[in-house]
């Protein structure tokens, strides 16, 4: 019995990960959640974050890594991508900001790090890095 079902969860993270790698995250999330359910090892749960994530859903995937037990946070995949989710919430939108776009709540509770180009402020809640960091050049 453990076998089968063993093998019926190895079936659908084998699929999972091929919806993943042809860009059908919705479909993949939904089978490693599924997975996720019956065995939360660390694969499953990483590659559901990360699904999560590239389906544009950041603060899901967030929220998901929150209610994790310490042994699966522990683990090394698991706050890789829930880090690439943070960043996805709080640096990218904030770049975003201060290429002229509109500041989201989030990022109207940050405040400046440095001034603008030409000495202007940033966008309220803007952090500006520099471009290099990120490899732009």
């Amino acid at each position: 019995m453990a076998d089968s079902v063993q093998s019926y969860n190895r079936k659908l993270s084998d699929e999972a990960k091929q919806l993943e790698k042809a860009g059908q995250f919705a479909e993949a999330a939904e089978l490693y959640k599924q997975v996720y359910d019956a065995y939360p090892g660390s694969f499953v749960t990483s590659h559901y974050i990360r699904c999560l994530r590239k389906q544009g859903k950041p603060m899901e995937a967030i929220e998901f890594g929150r209610q994790l037990e310490a042994v699966r946070k522990a683990d090394a995949y698991v706050p890789k991508e829930l880090s690439w989710a943070m960043y996805e919430v709080v640096l990218q939108k904030s770049r975003e900001e201060c290429d002229g776009r509109e500041a989201s709540p989030l990022a109207q509770l940050r405040r400046p790090l440095q001034t603008g180009r030409r000495g202007t402020p940033p966008a309220p809640g803007c952090l500006l890095f520099p471009r290099h960091a990120f490899g732009l050049s």
